[in-house]
């Protein structure tokens, strides 16, 4: 699962039953920028969303409205223009 490894993991790990929850301090110091935001677009990238989302389908751990809402909404910002989704990412993760 290119570009979703760690999402993967944790849908297996969710179907196999096991514990997770969130620890109160940073374990990784990662610096995101407006590159990962690039890495984020393309064709390759929005691809690969598509088979992820498909092997979610395949393994039922969404059903078809889902499929198809993730489908929509995330490949449409995966073809925006790197500036574009700058703004979404922003407007998103805009904290109250």
């Amino acid at each position: 699962m290119i570009g979703f490894e760690d999402y993967y993991l944790w849908v297996r790990m969710i179907q196999n039953g096991s514990t997770m929850e969130n620890i109160p301090e940073s374990l990784v110091n990662m610096r995101a920028g407006f590159s990962q935001l690039e890495r984020r677009g393309g064709i390759r990238y929005m691809l690969n969303e598509i088979k992820f989302q498909k092997k979610l389908l395949d393994i039922n751990f969404i059903n078809y409205n889902e499929f198809m809402r993730n489908i929509f909404t995330r490949i449409t910002i995966h073809i925006m223009p790197s500036n574009i989704r700058k703004i979404v990412y922003k407007l998103i993760r805009k904290k109250d």
